[in-house]
């Protein structure tokens, strides 16, 4: 977390009167603190101009933390500052609405031509700029436009932070998915020719950021000035951040200040060549074997030791030194063998030598974690590779110096420390029944005393595959470990790889982590992930793993979040079909219910005349889900229709989030789309029976305080003509009254509006079928009720979810008098809301009526099949735009609306055959 020691400050800057009329809400700041902040109201800008460009829903003062870290270290140790710019969004949810992304596009290009305009007196000024989120995106896009290119060569360096350059997180309407596709293939195009000295780079923020995953960080262009990394892979930070903490990350703040800063040239104007800042960033992030600072000079590839130097040559295996004060300089020799690696650690102030005559090394030094103040150091040497070139030995020199360091130097024969252990598989533990149990995957002796080995991770090559590790610190040499350990994973793709520390040399000492992949394939298939191990080498150790479920559950979801969503519906869509079309004649009660009724109610609360006829009645949704039938008719359809709207996506949309589905194995991608099956049938069967279990309870209460109110002086009057008065003709009145005023103030509100009043309405209905049916028992009527409208409720819930982005927009557009884009492209879809609602309701069945033959049972075939075609194409169309799950559910209602009908008019027919 990062702090300041002034109050911070925004100060509005003013981008004209027009660009104001037609951005009434946005906004550019640039951040001050103390009395810092008078000099930016008089327009004195000297420094070298940031922009930070918020993302979704955030703020311009997101910026604070980046600027405060400035300006510490401009007042502490540095000459030159940066003027930190910042972009207010008024927080809009910019990734929800699509539009939106064109608009906010070109209010960044007014703001960048503004800050170029307060630098007019200085025209060697180049703009860093900083993306946050979609705010990455806006960049990237903004550069494909025609009418920024007199502003390229303005801009030097842009770095984004947790923004999913492959694909939209949630592609909620097409607008979002055709505004991905432009600017990356946009990019992709003219990225090594309009804007080819440009610097960019990605950075994710690993496993902790919930909202974008890893594998969507990559730029993905193969050019030259291109980075992606993760925050758990870059020096000094080895840390994971969440969405939000990125922006805020006290180590994160200072490595991209350090790297501002390097990136001034003498007279404090960023460094002109690309490549040079190219080396600049890529020692920050990916090599930083010298100081905080990138040196200033060229380090040579040969240096040079004297032999008159005390010279010690180590022949030992394994090489341990700790010195507290070194006064004479000293050189180690370290024989290079044949079939041999080296790994050395060295802890404490790492300086290159900048002498001549002989190989240096520093280039293959990298930093690693420790919880020490001081850094440590990493050399892994293939003693053969410089045997070949035609050196003898390894040294290490030291200077003299007044503080402490050590080094530990590890010599082994290669294959001997080069392993392979099997994670535990999940098809074999399910069978088993050890799948939870941690099984024992390496085990290290006290006695060996080896720091390094290489673990080769069989069977870990799926997404889902997680694992649970906890490394146990079995025995220690107490006054001889001083080492702490850690792991590094690494995988074909540098940037992906972390780090897991630390491995504390204490006995019963124990560190849990977590072993996923970040990325569904990796580059190179055939290079397998493997575990770095670093270990004290007089401690033993023990490491366990463990297939976690519950992680593995979270990892599809998280990766295929997209498909999971439509899903969801077309299983509820499958269950209505179950429902609709597979009545069942059954007897309406049993003597047992009868009993029971009798005993809670009263006997005069059923009739034993009307109880025992047969009739048919609709499935409820547990009958439907409970029964392994239709569990498999549901399970197969689905599946077959994930895979086959895979495929079809794979074919017109091959850049989609869920095209790299179709390159799985057949097994695995049937496992895949069945666990979402699973998911998502598992979720529709909860909520939808915890609507039934509400609503039933409900009417159950109202109706036995009812009959409990009889022993009271007092008696709720009307009650029987209370519940049989058709109520739905008082809320179709509210609906359409509340819905005129919604359409002219606030259109989205419809959606929410009917909603609640649906709710009410299904209330009301459950204490009428329940009081019906306490009376007479079910009927044809109360089971359609029974069983249909806790489907129809989990539906107009789902869509009233997907319209929340929507009406949160139309609000702020109602406010700046922006509601044309809104109307034109909701107002259908509410109109048609509320048609299917009041035709639903205007008319109400007859509670008291069963069927007992069906006229047309044509119309429930063609009904079913009609519904499963639905479903099919909302998986397909729901999985590119979010949007398109709002227009199945209509058109899922609207059938409805025709069963009900349909119902109406068999139950009207058997009134005047009753009157013949």
């Amino acid at each position: 977390m990062t702090y300041m020691y002034q109050v911070p400050q925004y100060v509005p800057i003013s981008i004209g009167q027009s660009a104001k009329r037609i951005y009434p809400k946005y906004n550019l700041y640039v951040y001050g603190e103390g009395d810092y902040v008078d000099t930016l109201r008089l327009n004195d800008f000297n420094g070298n101009p940031v922009l930070f460009v918020p993302g979704n829903g955030g703020s311009y003062k997101q910026t604070r933390s980046l600027a405060s870290v400035s300006l510490v270290m401009s007042y502490s140790s540095r000459s030159a500052y940066f003027n930190y710019f910042s972009v207010d969004y008024d927080e809009e949810l910019s990734a929800f609405i699509g539009y939106k992304l064109e608009y906010q596009t070109k209010f960044l290009y007014l703001s960048i031509k503004k800050i170029v305009q307060l630098y007019h007196h200085s025209p060697k000024t180049k703009l860093i700029l900083i993306g946050h989120s979609i705010g990455g995106i806006l960049i990237k896009a903004l550069f494909s436009k025609p009418y920024f290119r007199p502003y390229l060569e303005k801009v030097a360096v842009v770095f984004t932070l947790a923004t999913p350059h492959i694909a939209p997180a949630i592609p909620f309407d097409m607008k979002i998915v055709n505004f991905y596709s432009e600017t990356n293939s946009q990019f992709s195009l003219y990225r090594h020719l309009n804007y080819s000295h440009i610097n960019f780079v990605s950075i994710g923020g690993s496993t902790n950021d919930k909202l974008i995953r890893s594998d969507m960080i990559p730029i993905d262009t193969g050019y030259k000035y291109d980075r992606s990394i993760l925050t758990t892979a870059i020096d000094d930070v080895w840390a994971s951040a969440d969405h939000l903490c990125i922006v805020w990350c006290r180590q994160l703040m200072v490595k991209l200040n350090n790297i501002f800063f390097d990136l001034l040239q003498d007279d404090k104007s960023l460094i002109s060549s690309p490549a040079q800042r190219q080396e600049i960033i890529d020692y920050h992030l990916f090599n930083r074997y010298f100081q905080g600072i990138f040196p200033g000079y060229d380090l040579p590839n040969e240096t040079f030791y004297s032999n008159t130097t005390d010279t010690v040559e180590h022949t030992n295996r394994l090489i341990r030194l700790n010195i507290n004060k070194l006064i004479k300089p000293a050189n180690h020799l370290v024989p290079l063998n044949e079939r041999e690696t080296i790994v050395l650690h060295f802890e404490g102030m790492f300086r290159p030598d900048t002498s001549s005559n002989g190989l240096n090394l520093y280039r293959i030094v990298r930093l690693v974690p420790t919880n020490t103040k001081t850094d440590r150091h990493l050399a892994h040497i293939d003693s053969e590779e410089y045997i070949r070139l035609g050196y003898t030995h390894l040294v290490v020199s030291l200077k003299p110096s007044p503080s402490s360091f050590s080094i530990l130097i590890d010599r082994f024969t290669t294959f001997l420390r080069h392993k392979s252990i099997t994670l535990p598989n999940l098809s074999v533990g399910l069978f088993t029944g050890g799948l939870m149990k941690p099984v024992p995957i390496f085990t290290k002796l006290i006695s060996q005393e080896q720091t390094y080995f290489n673990l080769t991770l069989e069977n870990f090559d799926s997404i889902w595959q997680t694992y649970y590790i906890r490394m146990n610190t079995k025995s220690c040499y107490t006054k001889m470990s001083s080492f702490m350990g850690y792991s590094y994973l690494s995988l074909s793709q540098q940037e992906l790889n972390e780090y897991n520390w630390p491995f504390l040399p204490l006995k019963n000492f124990n560190l849990n982590f977590i072993l996923k992949l970040n990325q569904v394939h990796q580059s190179s298939p055939t290079i397998k992930p493997s575990l770095l191990l670093f270990l004290e080498p007089n401690c033993g150790y023990e490491m366990f793993a463990q297939f976690s479920l519950v992680n593995s559950s979270a990892q599809l979801v998280k990766h295929y979040f997209v498909l999971l969503v439509p899903l969801i519906i077309s299983v509820a869509i499958l269950i209505l079909s179950v429902q609709l079309c597979n009545m069942l004649l059954l007897y309406s009660f049993s003597n047992e219910d009868l009993d029971q009724l009798k005993t809670k109610f009263g006997n005069e609360m059923a009739d034993n005349k009307l109880v025992n006829k047969k009739c048919f009645v609709f499935m409820t949704t547990s009958q439907v889900m409970i029964s392994g039938r239709y569990f498999l008719y549901c399970l197969v359809q689905t599946v077959f229709f994930c895979v086959l709207a895979i495929f079809i996506l794979k074919k017109f949309y091959p850049h989609h989030d869920l095209s790299n589905l179709s390159e799985l194995p057949p097994f695995s991608l049937v496992t895949i789309c069945s666990f979402l099956f699973f998911l998502a049938y598992s979720l529709v069967y909860v909520f939808t029976m915890a609507v039934h279990f509400l609503g039933d309870n409900f009417a159950d209460g109202v109706i036995y305080f009812y009959q409990r109110s009889k022993l009271l002086p007092f008696q709720i009057p009307f009650f029987d003509k209370i519940v049989s008065f058709q109520w739905n003709h008082v809320c179709t009145c509210f609906a359409v009254t509340i819905s005129f005023a919604a359409f002219n103030y606030f259109i989205q509100s419809v959606f929410f509006l009917v909603h609640m009043l649906f709710t009410i309405l299904m209330l009301v209905r459950f204490i009428q079928v329940n009081y019906t049916e306490l009376k007479i028992g079910r009927t044809t009527s109360t089971s359609f009720i029974r069983s249909i409208f806790p489907s129809i409720y989990a539906l107009q819930f789902a869509l009233s979810i997907l319209q929340i982005p929507i009406s949160l927009d139309s609000y702020h557009s109602i406010q700046e008098n922006r509601i044309q884009p809104i109307i034109s492209q909701s107002s259908f879809s509410a109109a048609l809301f509320i048609v299917i609602y009041l035709l639903i309701h205007t008319r109400p069945l007859d509670l008291t009526c069963r069927l007992t033959v069906l006229t047309n049972q044509w119309f429930h075939k063609y009904l079913n099949m009609t519904l499963i075609l639905l479903a099919f194409c909302n998986i397909l169309i729901g999985a590119l735009a979010f949007e398109f799950i709002s227009n199945s559910i209509l058109v899922t209602l609207a059938i409805i609306m025709v069963a009900n009908m349909q119902l109406h008019k068999q139950i009207m027919g058997k009134r005047e055959l009753k009157a013949d």
